[in-house]
């Protein structure tokens, strides 16, 4: 059962790649790239977790399981960034100093290094095999790390800013459903299910992003 929803996050994501790519051509701009780098990290994501008991337990599929950390290491901290320009877009006051935006760009590279320090370098990797899914995990997680956390939080106010300034209530929804996504384990023989929770919160996102084009002109 995980294994074919695994499948419908992947296509999922690929066909947000595909809208994401859309707007870009059209519209090339930093909070579009960062979009489309965190989407395409989820595709890789689910793809390998949706392939791992095809591919098997062993070198190969412990070699492709590091691309996923790797890549929501380099990619998911962005999102700091993402939510500084979409603030911008919007006309939030506090996004218009330059000290805002520096903050933004700080924060961003302070969660990947934080991130890549304390997670990605020391990985040691186990295999799982859970509801029909192989997959390599770290021995040593323990709840959400560092990272996911600051960057929640620093999502939630923008978004709380967001909605403030213009009671467009999307993305604020997006970031609310996420964390309560992270906080709450849900009664059921899954443990792709809650990755619903994600997809909606990229989907909140792509959403905004699209309507501070229109907003832009």
């Amino acid at each position: 059962m995980d294994t074919i929803l695994y499948l419908i996050f992947t296509l999922a994501y690929f066909i947000l790649f595909g809208f994401g790519f859309f707007l870009i051509r059209r519209n090339t701009s930093i909070p579009g790239i960062i979009l489309l780098l965190v989407t395409l990290g989820l595709i890789i994501d689910n793809a390998i977790i949706a392939s791992g008991s095809l591919i098997g337990e062993g070198g190969l599929l412990k070699s492709v399981s590091m691309i996923r950390f790797w890549t929501h290491a380099l990619f998911t901290p962005a999102l700091a960034l993402f939510g500084w320009h979409m603030a911008y877009s919007f006309g939030v006051k506090w996004a218009e100093s330059r000290l805002s935006h520096h903050f933004a760009l700080v924060l961003t590279l302070l969660l990947m290094i934080i991130e890549i320090v304390t997670e990605t370098l020391s990985l040691n990797l186990t295999p799982v095999y859970e509801y029909g899914v192989l997959r390599y995990s770290s021995a040593h997680s323990s709840g959400p790390p560092i990272m996911v956390l600051v960057l929640i939080v620093y999502l939630l106010a923008a978004s709380f800013s967001i909605w403030r300034k213009t009671k467009w209530p999307i993305i604020l929804n997006g970031v609310v459903i996420m964390l309560i996504g992270s906080a709450v384990s849900l009664p059921i023989p899954s443990s792709a299910a809650t990755n619903a929770f994600e997809l909606i919160f990229i989907l909140s996102l792509w959403i905004t992003y699209r309507k501070s084009l229109k907003a832009a002109g």
